[in-house]
């Protein structure tokens, strides 16, 4: 559960960057008087971004020259052992996670369950309604022109909706159908309620809903050549304050002073503005669904260490059974520089430990170095990307979001509990590129990157021994 609560933040926090970038386009194309309907395509964006637990990646090209093959298959090795390496959680219950877990899906429900009842009730309202030789439905209860349905949306309009006043409207809702406006809007609230904490969520919703609005009040404008007046004066004559649920788009709903604004005010763009508009959408667009892959050009490490940004070798032990990995007289590279603290040490032994008056009942296979959200995470040698996402080690690894290299030699390095990753499987990476950052994922009680070395027998090597770090 603190792994779902964990991402569906990560979703959230991405999701209300991407809402910013889309405000912004969208205020600078209202501002040059553009279109509403590519704004209000920019925001299914946002909305993409929100539902999504995963980022599209565009890799860039890779340089020329690999450090490593692939190699064998992860089943080599004994995955069983990595898999029990998961860092152990802090003494006592945690009951944190499984409070606000209940807050969540308790909000969650009644947003839900709110928008259904008002479906519900609202279809109930319109049972009576007959179809007209237009294909619109009118009858009792209808009072206001709406549309309503899931799988099959149908035009509502009072009976006392005539002449011109009909024709706009007809054309109106229609326009909505087009673009599917019904599905979208329902999509989105579906948004609202995964992320009904996020205030930015909800503006960005009531955005969106008026940005459509606007959108179908301009498309009545130029394909019906409707006066503005006479189609503001229907609008303000419709207006009504009853409340709709999800899924169902009313005409005279949302605030009308702004509306009748933009009504008076619009105009037909021109070629310039419909090729700035293009431009602004395409580019907008691109950067908020896609990431790009970190670039692939080596890094040079100038006088860099291990600890203290000093070069160290490793050197071969001949009296351990953990000798130093062999990186063709490479130095291995210290992979969190900004690490304030090792705070999870390796430990291989489950004898008694009299100092502490306790025996250590699991072993940690790796060492964490403690260090800020976000920071970078660094390629400790040159390799190809055997695995990357999220607990790809097997389910309940504990891991979270983490990235395995296999390098030259045989050797293979693990970094887990991260906050995002930068590369995918099969990548090639150079020492020093940024392959991930740092975060708290998976079975983890704090910030930090967890890290771990394996010869080519799965054997581990202890990353601070060599160091002298405390």
């Amino acid at each position: 559960m603190k792994g779902i609560l964990s991402e569906l933040l990560r979703m959230s926090a991405e999701g209300s960057l991407v809402i910013l970038a889309v405000w912004l386009a969208g205020a600078l194309l209202r501002r040059c008087k553009a279109p509403a309907r590519p704004a209000a395509l920019l925001w299914l964006v946002a909305c993409f971004r929100l539902l999504c637990p995963f980022q599209p990646r565009l890799s860039l090209p890779t340089p020329r020259g690999t450090a490593a093959a692939v190699g064998t298959a992860l089943s080599e090795l004994e995955w069983g052992d990595l898999t029990a390496a998961a860092p152990q959680a802090a003494g006592g219950p945690d009951l944190l996670p499984g409070i606000l877990a209940a807050v969540y899906g308790a909000g969650v429900l009644a947003l839900a369950a709110r928008a259904f009842l008002k479906y519900h009730s609202l279809k109930s309202h319109l049972a009576l309604a007959y179809r007209t030789e237009d294909g619109y439905y009118t009858g009792t209860g209808v009072d206001t022109p709406l549309i309503l349905g899931v799988f099959r949306p149908r035009i509502y309009l009072p009976s006392t909706l005539e002449g011109r006043d009909k024709e706009m409207v007809l054309a109106h809702e229609r326009a909505h159908l087009r673009w599917k406006d019904p599905w979208t809007r329902l999509l989105f609230y579906g948004a609202v309620c995964l992320h009904w904490y996020n205030p930015l969520v909800w503006a960005a919703y009531f955005r969106f809903v008026r940005d459509t609005e606007a959108a179908c009040d301009e498309e009545v404008l130029r394909e019906q050549r409707a006066e503005r007046a006479a189609y503001s004066r229907c609008l303000l004559a419709l207006s009504q304050d009853s409340r709709i649920p999800a899924g169902a788009v009313a005409f005279g709903r949302y605030p009308l002073k702004g509306r009748v604004k933009h009504i008076l005010r619009w105009q037909k763009p021109g070629r310039f503005l419909t090729a700035l508009v293009l431009v602004v959408v395409l580019s907008v667009g691109a950067a908020c669904t896609f990431s790009f892959a970190e670039g692939q050009t080596p890094v040079e490490q100038v006088s860099s260490s291990l600890v203290a940004g000093q070069e160290a070798e490793f050197e071969e032990s001949e009296t351990t059974s953990q000798a130093a990995p062999e990186q063709k007289e490479e130095n291995w590279l210290w992979p969190v520089p900004e690490y304030t603290h090792v705070s999870n040490r390796m430990i291989e032994t489950s004898e008694e430990d009299p100092e502490n008056q306790r025996t250590v009942g699991s072993s940690h296979k790796g060492v964490d170095l403690a260090a800020p959200e976000g920071s970078e995470i660094l390629a400790m040698a040159d390799g190809v990307v055997e695995k990357a996402g999220y607990d790809v080690l097997g389910s309940g690894s504990g891991y979270g979001y983490l990235v395995l290299l296999r390098h030259e030699n045989g050797w293979r390095t693990l970094y887990a509990h991260c906050s995002e990753v930068c590369v995918q499987e099969g990548d090639t990476v150079r020492q020093g590129d940024l392959i991930a950052r740092v975060g708290h994922s998976g079975y983890s009680t704090g910030n930090h990157c967890h890290v771990e070395m394996l010869d080519e027998n799965g054997n581990r090597y202890d990353l601070c021994q060599e160091t002298g770090e405390p």
